[in-house]
């Protein structure tokens, strides 16, 4: 992207945008470095605090990811949703490239990109991903605490959407995993 011609909604974009940025930059160094030690880059070196101290802060970083990846969580509650979508977006991606799309906190993840998606007025492409999330889990015997907050912002989306008997199969059904036999 050409940085000279980019127009900024506002200072919050701009940051939102230039902390994405600078997240990826340190995320994908940290993950080339924890890829070196699994055999990346074969290369003898010593052990020393200098090592250590690197290996330590890629771990650190790693972390952080993953910490970040909630932020979009906290940012939609709290009615910031043009801001949490490129997050959710990212989060999703990371998530499912690392833990598959079943796994259950990848579906969880893509619940809140589907309530952000509602909530930006994207209904049906914000439907599917609560509705897919939703049954995912549901069918999921490990899904756990997910399950709850995917029922919970599906049966909301339908409150908004005014279809309050959709919302009300929802909450019949419980937040508990089915029992079908696979």
């Amino acid at each position: 992207m050409d940085q000279r011609r980019a127009q900024w909604a506002d200072r919050s974009q701009f940051f939102a945008i230039s902390a994405r940025a600078m997240r990826r930059i340190l995320v994908d160094h940290a993950r080339q470095h924890l890829a070196g030690k699994r055999g990346g880059r074969r290369e003898r070196v010593n052990l020393d605090e200098e090592t250590l101290s690197l290996d330590q802060r890629a771990d650190l970083l790693v972390a952080v990811d993953e910490a970040l990846s909630t932020l979009g969580e906290v940012l939609t509650a709290f009615d910031r949703a043009p801001e949490a979508e490129p997050m959710l977006r990212e989060a999703l991606a990371v998530r499912g490239e690392k833990h598959g799309v079943e796994d259950p906190r990848t579906l969880e993840t893509a619940s809140l990109l589907g309530r952000c998606l509602a909530e930006l007025g994207r209904y049906p492409e914000g439907e599917k991903l609560l509705l897919d999330s939703y049954r995912s889990l549901r069918a999921n015997p490990y899904a756990g605490k997910e399950l709850p907050g995917a029922a919970r912002r599906l049966a909301e989306y339908y409150d908004l959407r005014g279809n309050s008997a959709a919302a009300g199969r929802v909450r019949a059904a419980g937040y508990a995993p089915s029992r079908r036999a696979s």
